[in-house]
């Protein structure tokens, strides 16, 4: 299971505590035992957004949005992410966003 702490501690170790508004993707893959496919799946997420690819290997999805990864309201989004797609046999793979430090300096993180 992911982390939200663990995938916030490259941003905060570089001064940024995940206040700020910044482009998000979250990342989904099918169990071994799932039947749902990925339009079925974006059907089951589509709440976080209407913003998929494909994973780069083909076989899951990537959610785009933009918003803040500061805890609370983000870990409750993520939790709700991964329940649902739990309950359809997918897993949630957890998510990577820009890091921004200062007034709007942004680096990849």
């Amino acid at each position: 299971m992911y982390s939200n702490e663990a995938l916030r501690k490259n941003p905060s170790d570089m001064g940024d505590d995940g206040p700020s508004v910044r482009h998000v993707v979250h990342f989904a893959y099918p169990q071994n035992n799932s039947q749902v496919g990925k339009s079925k799946s974006q059907d089951v997420v589509h709440w976080v957004s209407q913003n998929f690819t494909e994973s780069p290997d083909a076989t899951g999805i990537v959610l785009g949005h933009s918003r803040e990864v500061a805890p609370k309201d983000f870990d409750q989004l993520t939790e709700r992410l991964a329940k649902e797609l739990e309950a359809i046999g997918w897993a949630y793979d957890g998510w990577e966003c820009a890091v921004t430090s200062g007034a709007g300096n942004e680096s990849a993180s």
